[in-house]
């Protein structure tokens, strides 16, 4: 196996030619060609040692650090150990580093080493970037949190290093929004235009303007970003009001405008018999504090037919009514209003039958043992192609958990396939925490193109003769009574 490595590398070496024709480009070509983690991890180390391009060695290493996570840190902490006074070889470790802190200190360190070199600072800066807009939270808040007054002097600093990149602005916007000094993001992402238009969208000034009171203004850009989407036909007409709905109400709920929101769905025509909307509105009077309204929209919002009562009990938007007298009403409401369309979903259900192959497959489960598709020929096999750090993955897991505990009939198997990963043991531990009863299976990428899927959760359902018959994009509130139905049908 080392010499077919080996040999591979040289290959490719030979092809590429000399260390001054690597990019970007020519390496994620490469990559598409290597199945082995081994070879990607030999590939990665020769552009790596090949090349002084910082933005080159970062692809390099997020693709490495994505296929051999293990292996990535341990190079990148060996370079860093043999050079400590190398603001590069800091940075490369810096970026591997799963807490916030211990990337800033290292980003401190890159500073140190070399002042006038830019990406010393973007590391301190990145990982307040991703507090600001809620990616990360991580159980150190408070204390990362502390730190970013002695780090708020870098992003001047920044910006003046590389006056023509966009990056920096983008950080300071984040940090001024963060900070509530909103006329100064507003100039933020007029410089930030100025060098790139594409570089800011509609949707950042919509939320700049509502931050500030000005409605009407982010109004206007909320109609661009419809507008737009109409024009590039990734809507249609009939769908027009929906986006702009989606559009300006995430401004507005950005900026906590509550009652402005209100307001918004009242002059709705018919938003009174839109149970959707009802729903809505019961949210914003509930972060409004005004309970008695909340559940009266609640109750307003089952008549017209919603019934999504799964979701109306884990919403936090709600949470100040759960104490309420009246609450256990309105979800009993709501409770009613979905058990009375249990007929119609499942024909809907019946209805999305289909056929095409099930692409062949070869994984390995948590014990390093392969498992293949075929072996289950005979039997149905449901499939979930998911990530841990995907939240409508998170949302269907205990409900496939819940059919493989309490449901599920002989002759089904259920795996769920770890896909898009970082660091697949991250999969193992949250199996591990959660008891979920579902075969855990490592994926790898080309997965999402063998079953055709662009977002998780996939769910699809593969009959006795290995043919997909069901499958479910996204999270749906009657996935459990789905699994039911499609499993009783293709046991038939």
């Amino acid at each position: 196996m080392k010499t077919t490595i080996v040999i591979l590398i040289l290959s490719i070496f030979a092809t590429i030619g000399m260390a001054t024709d690597f990019t970007i480009e020519s390496f994620k070509a490469e990559v598409k060609e290597l199945e082995d983690n081994a070879a990607i991890a030999s590939l990665s180390q020769l552009y790596i040692e090949g090349t002084e391009d910082v933005d080159l060695i970062r692809t390099v290493q997020t693709q490495w650090q994505q296929t051999d996570s293990d292996g990535a840190f341990a190079y990148f902490e060996m370079q860093f150990k043999k050079n400590p006074k190398s603001a590069q070889a800091v940075y490369y470790f810096g970026r591997l580093q799963d807490s916030p802190l211990d990337k800033i200190k290292l980003g401190r360190k890159a500073i140190e080493l070399d002042k006038k070199w830019p990406y010393g600072y973007r590391l301190v800066l990145a990982p307040y970037s991703g507090l600001f807009s809620g990616r990360e939270k991580p159980d150190n808040l408070e204390l990362l949190m502390a730190e970013l007054s002695n780090d708020a002097k870098y992003y001047r600093k920044l910006i003046k290093l590389v006056p023509d990149e966009t990056y920096p602005l983008e950080f300071f916007y984040q940090y001024l929004m963060y900070s509530e000094k909103y006329k100064k993001a507003l100039k933020t992402l007029d410089k930030r235009k100025a060098i790139n238009p594409k570089s800011v969208s509609d949707r950042d000034y919509a939320v700049t303007f509502a931050r500030l009171g000005k409605f009407d203004k982010a109004l206007d850009f909320s109609r661009k970003m419809t507008d737009s989407a109409l024009e590039n036909e990734r809507i249609k007409p009939e769908e027009y009001i929906q986006m702009l709905n989606r559009y300006h109400v995430g401004a507005l709920r950005q900026a906590e405008a509550y009652e402005q929101i209100i307001s918004w769905y009242k002059n709705q025509e018919g938003h009174e018999n839109n149970g959707a909307a009802l729903y809505d509105m019961a949210c914003y009077y509930s972060l409004s504090g005004k309970s008695d309204l909340a559940l009266a929209s609640i109750v307003n919002a089952a008549d017209q037919g919603w019934n999504e009562v799964n979701h109306l009990k884990r919403d936090s938007d709600l949470n100040s009514l759960h104490n309420n007298p009246g609450w256990e009403n309105a979800v009993n409401k709501v409770q009613a209003a979905w058990d009375s369309g249990a007929d119609e979903r499942r024909k809907y259900t019946l209805e999305s039958k289909f056929e095409k192959d099930a692409p062949e497959w070869a994984l390995t489960n948590v014990a390093g043992d392969t498992v293949r598709l075929s072996d289950f020929r005979g039997q149905v096999v449901i499939l979930d192609f998911w990530a841990t750090w995907c939240g409508p993955c998170r949302l269907a897991m205990p409900v496939l958990d819940n059919y493989v505990q309490n449901e599920k009939p002989d002759g089904v198997q259920v795996f769920s396939i770890n896909v898009w990963e970082r660091d697949p043991e991250k999969a193992k531990d949250f199996f591990e925490e959660t008891g979920y009863g579902m075969t855990l299976l490592y994926g790898h990428n080309d997965l999402s193109k063998m079953y055709e899927f662009t977002g998780i959760p996939y769910i699809c359902l593969i009959d006795k003769n290995g043919r997909i018959r069901y499958e479910e994009k996204g999270y749906g509130e009657a996935l459990g009574e789905s699994l039911i139905t499609w499993t009783e049908d293709l046991l038939k």
